[in-house]
């Protein structure tokens, strides 16, 4: 039986360097596209079986959606101009393991406003919040936040992020949710 991931994955291989999402003033190839899903769903606790998505309908918002699909999860979508109380019932009801937000906010990293927007939807507070960022903008915001980061070294080696994060991954392959709960403590 084919599912949507696995369709998508099909369309990846055939046309890795062709245009899947045209936006505003950007463009995504579906390499870029599954590079995404990859990276979001590298970040979720095994396991998971539900994921909140509170998201704006951008390039972002599918590849949570087909993150979410690749690990076999079912998605709750929520639009973020929703009250937050609203949301916060919805997630509850469906019993979502954890959310997964884009907020509208105003300043770029390295301005903290993302990470604390995101932890205001999510009813927590920034302490109880992990920040996975490979910019050395989206680092300093992190930090910023009061959250705990993990820096990834994709996009710069791990020598120039090592003093800017908690920890520091090459890629989430070994990294687990019970190694989250750890540098949390």
């Amino acid at each position: 039986m084919n599912t949507v991931y696995s369709l998508f994955q099909n369309i990846v291989t055939d046309s890795r360097d062709k245009t899947a999402i045209i936006e505003n003033n950007r463009s995504m190839t579906f390499r870029e596209l599954s590079n995404l899903v990859d990276l979001i769903a590298g970040s979720f606790p095994e396991e998971i079986t539900s994921v909140g998505i509170v998201m704006s309908h951008r390039a972002e918002m599918i590849a949570a959606i087909l993150a979410v699909l690749k690990c076999g999860a079912r998605y709750v979508p929520a639009e973020p101009d929703f009250p937050t109380g609203r949301i916060r019932y919805m997630m509850d009801e469906a019993n979502v393991d954890f959310i997964l937000t884009a907020e509208k906010f105003t300043h770029s990293k390295p301005d903290p406003e993302c990470f604390l927007l995101g932890a205001k939807v999510c009813d927590t507070v920034p302490e109880n919040c992990v920040v996975f960022e490979d910019s050395f903008h989206g680092l300093e915001a992190g930090n910023r936040a009061k959250m705990t980061v993990v820096g990834l070294a994709t996009t710069n080696p791990e020598e120039a992020i090592r003093d800017k994060a908690n920890l520091v991954i090459q890629d989430f392959k070994e990294f687990s949710f019970e190694k989250m709960k750890e540098i949390m403590r």
